[in-house]
């Protein structure tokens, strides 16, 4: 079987079952035989190679650096939780000695707790030393924090780069009422960054505080989704409810003056960093690629994959398109890219552009 599964998959569905099966016989205790085979089955499938850093990344020891999982051609991506300067995200339910591991292969999420807390996954608990795949939907509850697939995508591509939702703030100082906006303006008192962290920015005086830190005129603090900032008239601001806000709002890509090639898609496995990857929702396969001359201020569109008409303007794209500066690129009815050469930034638009 596995010679034959050799001969017919690509080497992405390889690492898929790879991870699957070794998902599989870890739920089952992990006995040596069962080990064996799989190593075994692997090297059917060609695979050997592969089958060793999988293994090496799941089955690492709980006090390993997981700064190592960076490095060399593993074929997992990996997040890690807790509240140490080495965790990537900040988990705020965790003790100083508690981690827990995220690994992604496509869609593909493993979830392994070095913890004592108290982890469930659909409601049933996570051992220390245990893990089991997210699917899409289910949420995990640590301690008293919960964390959905959905969040565990979302800071796996703001570790790769790809997808950094940013939202500005303009406070009114009489009123204190407060207006979100989605670029920056004179008006705009903060603005709010979210990656692995979230990071505040104060663009001028407000009166208002996060973390017991005063959000004076370049004030920048860092923060979780757990925080909120607090106006003088004990009024909050919730930052997971203004991250979802700030999303559905649409992306806004800053483009670099040392990258002249962005890859656009819907798929982040795809992507590398710096690249943009379109918000949640785009549905089927896009791949498009831009390039841009920022002399000229001017780009090219390339269509590498897409299962419905890409337009620029009104012009449907089949294969490349030039692009001049202010042109939509239409991804979908009511998702658009509009590219800004001059400003060196490309906004994506949810709802009616303007052609």
């Amino acid at each position: 079987m596995g010679q034959k599964l050799g001969a017919q998959l690509s080497t992405e569905r390889k690492i898929m079952l790879g991870v699957q099966l070794y998902d599989l016989i870890s739920q089952a205790g992990l006995k040596k035989e069962q080990v064996v085979a799989f190593y075994s089955f692997m090297s059917q499938l060609g695979m050997a190679a592969q089958a060793i850093d999988i293994v090496y990344q799941l089955n690492a020891s709980e006090d390993s650096d997981p700064s190592i999982y960076q490095h060399g051609a593993s074929p997992l991506e990996s997040l890690a939780f807790g509240t140490d300067g080495k965790a990537d995200v900040t988990l705020k339910s965790l003790t100083s000695s508690d981690r827990l591991m995220a690994f992604r292969y496509h869609d593909l999420i493993l979830l392994k707790n070095y913890s004592g807390q108290n982890v469930s996954v659909r409601g049933r608990p996570l051992v220390r030393g245990g893990f089991c795949r997210i699917y899409p939907g289910q949420r995990i509850l640590a301690g008293d924090q919960v964390l959905s697939y959905q969040e565990l995508a979302q800071y796996f591509n703001a570790k790769k780069n790809v997808s950094l939702p940013q939202i500005f703030i303009r406070v009114n100082k009489d009123s204190d009422e407060v207006e979100l906006e989605r670029s920056r303006t004179r008006e705009s008192s903060l603005r709010v960054t979210f990656g692995l962290k979230v990071r505040v920015k104060a663009l001028r005086d407000v009166d208002a505080e996060l973390n017991g830190l005063k959000l004076k005129a370049g004030t920048q603090v860092g923060a979780t989704l757990e925080d909120k900032i607090i106006f003088h008239n004990d009024s909050e601001m919730d930052l997971m409810d203004l991250r979802r806000r700030a999303r559905a709002l649409g992306g806004r890509f800053q483009l670099k003056a040392s990258k002249s090639e962005y890859l656009v898609s819907n798929d982040p496995s795809r992507l590398e960093a710096g690249d943009i990857l379109l918000s949640p929702g785009t549905s089927g396969d896009v791949l498009l690629k831009i390039f841009c001359d920022y002399d000229q201020r001017v780009g090219l569109l390339e269509v590498i994959e897409a299962d419905r008409p890409i337009l620029v303007g009104d012009t449907s794209v089949r294969t490349t398109a030039p692009l001049k500066d202010g042109d939509t690129i239409r991804i979908d009815i009511g998702q658009f890219l509009r590219c800004n050469f001059t400003e060196r930034i490309i906004e994506e638009e949810r709802g009616h552009a303007s052609v």
